[in-house]
């Protein structure tokens, strides 16, 4: 496939919103919790952060990426927040899968994402965030 019908595919209006004004973009954030992602093949780099309190109070996130790994990790910030540690690891998973899948996704706004299964570079990018917190002690030991 071109690159330009990859760019027009992968940069779909919702995904352009998302990456343009994040709502949890902050870079002064005291958390209780961070966690990092980083992928080094491409250089992008978050740090994600977590306040809990039984519940994730609150989150937000910071670093540099593609447009695709930003949107999706915004994303991620905001649907994390009121989640349990382990309702959030479940919804994670589920992301995860229904990227991957060819059946209708649960949730609406990722649906722009699932066009990067065709290029599984890019895959890397929607999932990075998303992947970071799965490895993360915290989420490991729900």
């Amino acid at each position: 496939m071109e690159e330009s019908a990859q760019t027009t595919e992968l940069y779909h209006p919702d995904i352009l919103a998302y990456a343009k004004n994040p709502a949890r973009w902050r870079i002064e954030h005291d958390a209780h919790y961070i966690i990092k992602a980083y992928n080094p093949v491409c250089g992008d780099k978050f740090e994600i952060r977590l306040d809990i309190d039984g519940i994730i109070a609150d989150t937000s996130f910071f670093g540099y990426g593609c447009v695709v790994s930003k949107a999706s990790t915004a994303i991620l910030t905001e649907m994390l927040l009121g989640l349990t540690i382990e309702e959030a690891g479940r919804r994670i998973e589920r992301h995860i899968e229904d990227l991957n899948s060819q059946f209708a996704m649960k949730e609406n706004r990722l649906e722009p994402f699932r066009v990067a299964y065709k290029y599984p570079g890019r895959m890397q990018c929607v999932q990075l965030s998303w992947e970071a917190l799965l490895r993360d002690e915290l989420f490991r030991r729900r």
